[in-house]
């Protein structure tokens, strides 16, 4: 909803890369963009073809098996791209965000989303992880932390150099996803309710340590 919020484009040609089952392509397609959609997965890519076809959206949305940092399509070739959940999963974004500027015409639109290392979560779970992974060696056998996922979380401001360097000039950002640490720990089925209500302290500008999510858009200078 946030990265809808911020996607002020009207028609056009849109990228979704790591599409998924394809959940942003109705409200892009209401909007009038063509969209094309790449993942990594090809069951997603499946779900997402089978979802336009209940849909009956199938003319205006095109998905297919694809690679970030290996973009199968022309320079300056959509209008906008959107990346949501994707940077996190390489060991570096260098090479993705080149290829994004690439088929991105001057003046288009790029959104980004990624998990954010400068929050209390973060904080809090690396406090966590290393009194446990202590406790472990006392222990005599390695720690085992449930939080342990394959992604890199990443500063905002120095993902904000990133981009600037590679051509893509910041105009708006925004934090999300107030998740409370521990309590997400100890109790899996943490409210949802709460998450929404405490959801709008993020976007205080002051606040946005407590969002776990970062959300900037930029245009391709």
């Amino acid at each position: 909803a946030l990265v809808l919020k911020m996607f002020d484009k009207d028609g056009g040609k849109v990228l979704d890369i790591g599409c998924g089952p394809g959940v942003m392509a109705h409200d892009l397609l209401k909007r009038g963009c063509a969209v094309w959609g790449i993942d990594a997965s090809e069951k997603m890519i499946a779900l997402a073809k089978a979802k336009m076809e209940k849909m009956g959206d199938t003319s205006r949305a095109r998905f297919s098996v694809g690679d970030i940092e290996n973009l199968e399509f022309p320079d300056a070739e959509f209008d906008a791209v959107i990346c949501m959940g994707v940077l996190e999963y390489l060991l570096s974004d260098l090479k993705a965000i080149e290829e994004m500027v690439r088929v991105t015409k001057p003046g288009g639109t790029v959104i980004v989303t990624v998990p954010s290392e400068a929050t209390a979560y973060q904080a809090v779970g690396r406090c966590v992880g290393l009194t446990a992974r202590m406790r472990g060696r006392f222990r005599g056998r390695a720690a085992e932390d449930a939080e342990d996922v394959r992604r890199t979380c990443c500063i905002p401001r120095e993902l904000d150099t990133r981009l600037r360097n590679a051509g893509i000039r910041k105009v708006e950002s925004t934090h999300s996803n107030v998740v409370l640490w521990p309590a997400t720990r100890f109790l899996p089925a943490f409210p949802p309710a709460l998450t929404r209500m405490l959801e709008p302290l993020s976007r205080i500008p002051m606040l946005g340590w407590l969002g776990t999510q970062y959300i900037v858009k930029g245009v391709r200078t």
